[in-house]
């Protein structure tokens, strides 16, 4: 996310809490993030992102820091080798703000429409996405809230909005592969 972080993560961690925090408030300081990301969401077998670059490359270079280190990461802890991700990732320019906060929709509602939680309500708490922090149940620094949160008039619009098409994201998923 940031470009030219000072530290690698093992040497981070190595840090004391006060020392941890002086440095990421410095790096979100200093404003040199690679991306601004509005929303995302870890599913099981896939990711969602939804990001501006704020530099050349900024996208691609986050990317592939994102998946190099989650590959040395897994294949350290399982003792493997070899690449967790058999396609590149894939991008689409967001061209209009209506397209944007309907892309934020289907990422927010994604685990609701795979069934990785069964209600509505149950999305609130899902830990691995950014719809919490739009409702103010995470506060995850490096989530950019102020564009979507600029087209609704309140916290309880936006939640309206998400949950709306739910249902239909839904049935939706049930014959994709069939297109």
């Amino acid at each position: 996310m940031f470009d030219n972080a000072p530290h690698r993560l093992s040497n981070y961690l190595r840090l004391t809490d006060k020392s941890r925090t002086k440095e990421l408030d410095s790096l979100y300081d200093s404003n040199r993030t690679r991306i601004s990301m509005y929303a995302f969401c870890l599913m099981p077998n896939h990711y969602h992102l939804l990001v501006r670059q704020n530099i050349n490359n900024g996208i691609s270079s986050f990317i592939r820091h994102l998946q190099n280190s989650h590959a040395k990461y897994l294949n350290i802890k399982s003792k493997r080798t070899g690449s967790l991700y058999q396609n590149p990732f894939k991008g689409t320019i967001i061209e209009t703000n209506e397209q944007f906060i309907h892309v934020a929709r289907y990422i927010h509602i994604n685990p609701l429409t795979s069934y990785l939680v069964k209600k509505p309500n149950e999305l609130r708490n899902y830990p691995w996405c950014s719809f919490s922090d739009y409702i103010n149940l995470s506060k995850r620094r490096f989530i950019t809230k102020e564009r979507l949160l600029s087209n609704f008039s309140t916290q309880s619009e936006l939640i309206d909005f998400t949950l709306d098409r739910a249902e239909h994201q839904r049935e939706l998923s049930k014959i994709k592969h069939l297109i």
